[in-house]
């Protein structure tokens, strides 16, 4: 579990100060939507996410070279969740994001790592401080050249690493619908 905090924090610390936050700021983001996932003995785990999307533009690591969009994506979010109880969860999560535009359509591919917190208790996680792996695809309408419509699927894992048993861990299937405001 260390190893994994320890290089997630170098991994965004490298990428902070090779690219600059401020110069690399390409997007800033909001989205929600709704998301299920199967429980062995409760009501399925139902939530509506909630976040904040910040894009940080990765091109520049690769000399400018790389054709389409390539960020190194930081959400954090606030999500409740509608069942089995209401609660909540909240946390980050940490991506790297590629897409490609064809006139107003801009069509992605997602995947990342992060940590959160829900006050949900289920039987397949004996912790509540989780961390959470997850991958997408969807795709911006661009409204004007700098706002776009963002429409995507998300399969989200969340787990405690196996700190302590049991540990099989949610997986959730999550639509979202945003909106972003791009930056050059």
């Amino acid at each position: 579990m260390r190893k994994s905090i320890v290089m997630t924090v170098l991994v965004v610390f490298l990428l902070f100060s090779k690219v600059g936050v401020c110069a690399g700021f390409k997007e800033v983001g909001f989205f929600t939507g709704f998301g299920s996932a199967s429980l062995n003995e409760k009501k399925n785990y139902k939530i509506i996410p909630l976040g904040a999307r910040l894009g940080f533009d990765m091109n520049p690591l690769f000399n400018n070279k790389v054709k389409g969009l390539l960020e190194f994506v930081v959400e954090p979010f606030l999500t409740p969740v509608i069942s089995p109880d209401k609660n909540v969860e909240f946390g980050t999560h940490f991506m790297i994001k590629y897409g490609y535009k064809f006139g107003n359509f801009m069509p992605y591919i997602e995947g990342g790592t992060g940590f959160m917190y829900t006050t949900q208790h289920t039987r397949e996680q004996s912790t509540q401080w989780n961390f959470t792996s997850q991958a997408g695809l969807g795709f911006y309408y661009f409204l004007r050249e700098d706002l776009a419509l963002n429409i995507g699927y998300r399969y989200r894992h969340f787990s405690n690493l196996s700190i302590k048993r049991p540990n099989s861990g949610v997986d959730i299937h999550n639509g979202i619908i945003g909106i972003s405001w791009f930056f050059n």
